[in-house]
């Protein structure tokens, strides 16, 4: 059984191509388009091992995703990526950072990285 990411990032470019990316490296990928939609996916499928959001998205940002996500599911990993360097910033909130623009290899890397923390 695959581990299920939940990848968010409101342009929908970098959503299917991280996706995509994702899915030749055997994930289960569910994405969502904007903060609350992650929320309400997040809360009603358990089998959610990681999210990997972007930080600057309308709405909720990757980090108050990231927040609201650790009160409901204390155990859910999280990879903020931005083109910003906002790594500090991240580290307060107990997750991972992803610069953009990355290569694809980063990307599964990270995921691996972060996955390997936990049991899922």
């Amino acid at each position: 059984m695959s581990q299920s990411i939940l990848l968010v990032d409101d342009d929908s470019i970098i959503l299917e191509l991280v996706r995509s990316i994702l899915e030749r490296a055997g994930y289960d990928v569910v994405s969502a388009n904007c903060g609350e939609e992650a929320l309400s996916i997040a809360q009603g499928d358990p089998r959610i091992c990681l999210v990997l959001s972007d930080i600057v998205m309308p709405g909720i940002s990757g980090i108050e995703l990231c927040k609201r996500l650790k009160m409901l599911r204390p155990e859910l990993r999280c990879i903020l990526m931005s083109g910003y360097n906002m790594g500090l910033l991240v580290s307060d909130w107990d997750a991972y950072f992803l610069p953009k623009p990355f290569f694809p290899e980063d990307l599964v890397g990270k995921v691996k990285e972060v996955l390997a923390l936990q049991t899922c």
